[in-house]
């Protein structure tokens, strides 16, 4: 196995109440983050969605944090969360970023370790 060069936790995997489970290696890299894209699904203003993640297990939990970023709410430390869509998510191109955050004083992508985004299209309330 070839040696990292950033030693850092990351995501090995993705899944999602659509059905979906993506490994890592087929996962979309756009420059500095993984890329989810589900805008190919119907999904309204009040659906609920569950995402979940998996980190590198050669790490231990409390190597790190873990941020999702659903506009204006922050999770923290969860690697599956439930979200239902407000009227304010919706968006033709609306996104949820997670990333992985080491305790190191350093970070391989300036501001964190690992960073994965999903985009979605949001339709209005049926």
């Amino acid at each position: 196995k070839m040696e990292k060069k950033f030693n850092v936790p990351t995501f090995l995997s993705y899944s999602d109440s659509f059905g979906q489970h993506f490994l890592r290696e087929n996962l979309y890299w756009a420059t500095n983050c993984l890329i989810v894209d589900n805008r190919k699904f119907d999904v309204y203003c009040y659906d609920k969605i569950s995402l979940e993640i998996e980190v590198d297990p050669s790490f231990s939990n409390n190597e790190y944090d873990i941020v999702w970023q659903i506009g204006q709410n922050i999770i923290e430390n969860k690697k599956n969360i439930e979200f239902t869509f407000t009227e304010s998510e919706v968006n033709d191109f609306f996104s949820i970023v997670v990333k992985v955050i080491s305790k190191k004083s350093w970070h391989k992508l300036y501001n964190c370790d690992d960073c994965l985004v999903v985009n979605f299209t949001v339709l209005p309330p049926r």
